[in-house]
């Protein structure tokens, strides 16, 4: 049993003593699965016939042969902590040894971040306002290339996640190290843009016994073919109101060949959600096919309850041919509260009969009302001096502020706040809308 084996490792002066010495090791790129693999190198004069045994950290990395430069051993975790030793011993001479130890390198991969995407679910829309809702005044590091554009971005994980795992730093869209209502930019300009496959969203529908969502369109009296009409969008009823809420994402739906799609708008007023653009962050997308994606979230991670009114939609109807049902349908609806638990909405759906002549445009001028802008007073005059027998006043987003019962052709509105108005008329047994300002 000798250990002056002839070969390359046959030291100058052979002794009977084996040694090793000049440990080194060489990491490898990291893996995808975040692992890493080593060459170690060394040297040894000495040495055994059978070989060597590498081991440490309770693991047994295999015997090898002498005559190789180095020795590819691994994986090893790469979590940038973990502290490795490894262990040289000669088989044949098992006191002839020596170890080396070395950390970890970090594999941690940096987050691919795409501005708009809050969700990391490969697409930018409504849904990604609520993660920017959840994560608001969150911070964190920012990005080294930070922007809007939809390209994958490398980022830091920050210390906070989702429900679902997903990193906060997805929902800092500009990339700046804070959530704030600026990163609603990104997922406007890259709306419905995707950066891989797209799982279809699963849209669960409530019962009967919980909170309603749907729009609460005005009855045909109320619309005049050509000329906006204005419906509450309403969440919960008094009998059955929401009792938290945190957060709420849907689509309406209608007929483009009733309404049309470039005249949709969705106004915002404080409603008991919350108020725009202080505790409530708000977006909308409208679609030529019909459609407009809506999105309206807390920001200040306390939940809500209510019902009522919580934002309302604007429309013209301008493509009647004889007798048509008009509806607006609600679809593909998440609604969460603050620790992202979801809340359960029915969407019933209301239809009015249209008809052309359910209501008369103004078109020929058989009425006319001034001053206009008006300040005090509201005067009524019609071509074939007519009696005036109802009139009723509403504000721009449908609230009703004032009726008149058999009226004369003077209307004071003295006690109306500046803004626009819709004033029905019910003249000759004819119904007319015009709009006027009050000042």
């Amino acid at each position: 049993m000798g250990c002056c084996a002839e070969g390359e490792f046959e030291a100058p002066d052979c002794e009977d003593n084996c040694e090793i010495f000049d440990l080194f090791v060489e990491p490898y790129e990291c893996d995808d699965d975040g692992n890493f693999l080593i060459d170690l190198v060394f040297q040894i004069s000495n040495p055994g016939t059978m070989g060597f045994t590498l081991f440490g950290n309770g693991m047994n990395y295999g015997n090898y042969e002498y005559g190789q430069i180095f020795y590819t051993i691994g994986p090893f975790a790469g979590d940038g902590t973990s502290i490795y030793e490894i262990v040289i011993q000669d088989i044949e001479n098992p006191d002839c040894q020596n170890f080396i130890t070395f950390e970890a390198i970090d594999c941690s991969v940096p987050n691919n971040v795409w501005p708009g995407d809050a969700n990391a679910d490969n697409i930018a829309n409504n849904f990604d306002v609520l993660n920017v809702g959840i994560a608001f005044g969150a911070t964190g590091e920012a990005r080294t290339l930070q922007g809007n554009e939809w390209m994958g971005m490398a980022a830091i994980d920050w210390s906070s996640t989702f429900e679902n795992g997903v990193n906060y730093v997805h929902a800092d869209a500009n990339g700046n190290g804070i959530v704030t209502a600026d990163d609603l930019e990104a997922i406007n300009l890259n709306y419905n843009l995707t950066h891989g496959d797209v799982t279809p969203f699963a849209d669960e529908e409530g019962t009967e016994n919980d909170p309603p969502l749907f729009v609460d369109l005005p009855g045909a009296d109320l619309i005049t073919i050509g000329q906006p009409f204005t419906a509450p969008i309403v969440l919960g009823t008094d009998d059955l109101p929401v009792d938290d809420i945190y957060g709420l994402a849907f689509t309406l739906v209608f007929d483009p060949e009733i309404i049309n799609p470039a005249d949709a708008q969705i106004i915002y007023n404080d409603s008991w959600m919350g108020q725009n653009n202080v505790n409530l962050l708000t977006l909308d997308k409208s679609f030529a096919t019909g459609e407009v994606d809506i999105v309206l979230t807390k920001n200040d991670q306390n939940n809500v309850a209510g019902f009522g009114q919580i934002a309302a939609f604007i429309g013209i109807i301008d493509n009647i041919a004889g007798k048509q049902d008009v509806f607006i349908e609600v679809k593909d609806v998440r609604a969460i509260k603050s620790d992202e638990s979801p809340v359960l909405l029915q969407r019933p759906v209301e239809i009015i009969e249209i008809t052309t002549s359910t209501t008369l445009q103004n078109a020929n001028n058989i009425i006319r009302i001034f001053p206009n802008p008006a300040n005090d007073e509201l005067i009524i005059a019609n071509e074939f001096q007519l009696p005036v027998s109802f009139c009723e006043i509403r504000k721009a987003d449908g609230q009703l502020v004032s009726i008149f019962n058999d009226s004369d052709k003077k209307l004071n509105i003295s006690h109306l706040s500046a803004g626009l108005y819709l004033l029905k008329m019910e003249i000759g047994g004819r119904v007319y809308y015009e709009r006027f300002v009050k000042i």
